[in-house]
C-alpha cells in the first residue's frame, strides 16, 4: 500500500523534496550568468543613448531580428543605421544576437529575459520594447533552432510527491519513504515531455547536493564576468 505524505507531518522529509524544486528553479534562471566580457560590452551599448537614440534603437531590434529570422542581411542593417559607427553596430548586434538565441534556447521567460537588460541599465521603455519583440518571436525561433541544430529537451520544471511504502506482502509494517520525481521538459517546436523516476530519501539528498554544488558553480561564473 502507498500512503500520500500529506498528512504524515514528516517536515524533513518534505523540506528535502522542496528543495530539490528550489535548486531546479535557480538552475532554470540561470542562464544570464555565463555571457563573456565582449557580449557585456556589446549589451551596454544598447543603454547608450549617444551611441543609439531611441528611433535608431528601434530600428536596430526590428532589423536585427529580421536578420535573425533570415527576412534581412547584415548589409540591410549596416545600410540602414549608416550614421552609427559601424564597428559599434557590429558589436551590439553580436551580443543581441548572443542574448536572443540563448534566451530561445534556454526557454526563458520575459522576465529573465527583461532582467538581463536591466542588469546593463538599459532604460526601461527599451526593455519593454525589445522583450515584446523577444516574446513575439520567441515561439518562431525555437523553431528555427530545433532544425538547424541538434540539443537535448530543455528541462522547463520539477514536479515531485512523497509517498510511504507502509506494508508488504512479508512484513506487516516497514514505513519506508520513496519520492517521485518528474522533470518537465520541452524540446523544439514547443513539444513537451518528462522524465519520471523514484528514489530513496538518500539517493535524493546526493542529487539534491550535486545540485547546490551546480548553482555555486553558476555563482563563481558570474561572479568571475
Amino acid at each position: 500500500a502507498v500512503v500520500s505524505t500529506q498528512s504524515t507531518g514528516e517536515f524533513t522529509l518534505l523540506q528535502l523534496g522542496s528543495s530539490l524544486g528550489s535548486l531546479f528553479l535557480i538552475l532554470l534562471s540561470s542562464f544570464n550568468m555565463n555571457f563573456s566580457e565582449e557580449v557585456l560590452k556589446g549589451l551596454d551599448i544598447l543603454a547608450d543613448e549617444k551611441s543609439l537614440s531611441d528611433a535608431t534603437f528601434k530600428t536596430f531590434v526590428d532589423i536585427s531580428l529580421a536578420v535573425l529570422m533570415r527576412q534581412k542581411t547584415e548589409n540591410d542593417l549596416l545600410n540602414a543605421l549608416n550614421s552609427v559607427d559601424p564597428i559599434t553596430l557590429k558589436q551590439a548586434y553580436s551580443a543581441l544576437v548572443t542574448l536572443i538565441l540563448e534566451a530561445a534556447k534556454s526557454g526563458s521567460d520575459n522576465t529573465s529575459f527583461s532582467g538581463v537588460l536591466e542588469d546593463r541599465r538599459v532604460a526601461p521603455a527599451r526593455v519593454t520594447f525589445l522583450s515584446e519583440r523577444y516574446t513575439q518571436l520567441k515561439p518562431a525561433l525555437k523553431k528555427l533552432l530545433s532544425a538547424t541544430s541538434f540539443h537535448f529537451p530543455s528541462v522547463v520544471g520539477v514536479e515531485w510527491r512523497l509517498d510511504y511504502f507502509i506494508k508488504a506482502n512479508s512484513v506487516e509494517k516497514i514505513n519506508v519513504p520513496v519520492y517521485r520525481v518528474a522533470l518537465l521538459t520541452e524540446e523544439g517546436e514547443g513539444k513537451t515531455g518528462q522524465v519520471e523516476f523514484a528514489c530513496s530519501v538518500e539517493q535524493l539528498q546526493d542529487l539534491v547536493s550535486k545540485l547546490k554544488d551546480a548553482v555555486k558553480q553558476i555563482e563563481r561564473s558570474g561572479t568571475r564576468t
